[in-house]
């Protein structure tokens, strides 16, 4: 006959529970002696005693037993990474589900799920599974990975090469300044600087100077300029003008109509790194991938994905 021991009870009382709705010792140790355990009764009543407590059960008394059945279940989450020398092992729990994904740090990986009936049960069988990997050498280490969301809605383009990455904002301040001549009312000809500000959408595409895009992405200023950063063109989609005006150092205003001739033209464009919202990743196979800010939690996770790809 096969010993009796604490996890094969809770195992047994668990599943009567599941199926039924609630259990007794008695009938644990019924199915327990069909299972070919050497199962007494007081042995069971300790052993669901302990689970009891330690699983915080319901219970109430009926007859010449006690009546057993789930408490209330939790909401704790678990997420935890794990390496051994080249190989991970990462482990979550969120809403009664195990997710377990493995293999080589920086390479091929596999992932399995597991859904329980109750979350209290899922944290505790992965609390037992960290336990045998510490005991196999995998030690505890920060992820530095994408979020596992993020990283499903990329699979299969994290390894191919971008050749073409094409960002778009909204809110773009588009600053124009020229040097002009202008004529006052004496019709003399004077120096004035024209000076023209919308804002709008813009798109900005990076293909020659695609390696600029890691700069971009990982710079601590949100507020740029982003003519700094080489794009290799632009478009608008969608723009207002929002100032214009032609004034001489006398702080003389004159009308656009009084100009005589342009000199040179100064363009400043100014972005929001908060104000991205889409990356559109061209890649050398053909294919295509966008990506919407808005499904992520954050920023920086947002840029973090796009500097990612090989360029």
């Amino acid at each position: 006959m096969l010993t009796l021991d604490y996890k094969n009870v809770l195992s047994v009382a668990e599943e009567l529970i599941e199926k039924n709705g609630s259990t007794t010792t008695l009938d644990v140790k019924n199915l327990l002696r069909n299972r070919n355990f050497q199962a007494t009764q007081n042995e069971v009543s300790s052993f669901i005693n302990q689970a009891s407590i330690q699983e915080s059960w319901q219970s109430h008394q009926n007859s010449n037993f006690k009546v057993y059945s789930f408490g209330k279940d939790t909401h704790e989450t678990l997420d935890e990474y794990f390496i051994n020398n080249t190989n991970f092992w990462a482990i979550k729990v969120e809403n009664a589900k195990i997710t377990i994904e493995e293999g080589i740090v920086n390479g091929k990986e596999t992932t399995t799920e597991r859904s329980y009936n109750r979350n209290k049960k899922a944290i505790r069988i992965a609390k037992e599974l960290i336990i045998e990997k510490e005991k196999n050498a995998f030690f505890r280490t920060p992820d530095t990975r994408l979020p596992l969301s993020v990283r499903k809605s990329i699979a299969g383009y994290e390894n191919k090469k971008a050749t073409k990455i094409i960002l778009s904002f909204f809110n773009v301040i588009f600053k124009t300044t020229e040097n002009v001549m202008v004529k006052n009312n004496q019709q003399e000809e004077k120096k004035a600087i024209l000076t023209i500000e919308k804002n709008g959408g813009y798109q900005f595409a990076w293909e020659k100077n695609i390696k600029e895009i890691q700069k971009i992405t990982k710079t601590a200023n949100q507020n740029l300029e982003i003519s700094q950063f080489q794009f290799d063109y632009y478009q608008t989609t969608g723009e207002k003008m929002n100032h214009k005006s032609i004034v001489d150092k006398e702080g003389n205003v004159y009308q656009e109509i009084n100009i005589t001739n342009k000199l040179d033209i100064i363009n400043h464009i100014l972005i929001d790194l908060n104000k991205i919202y889409m990356a559109e990743i061209f890649f050398e196979t053909g294919e295509k991938l966008s990506l919407s800010k808005f499904d992520y939690k954050d920023i920086d996770i947002f840029l973090q994905v796009i500097r990612g790809f090989e360029v």
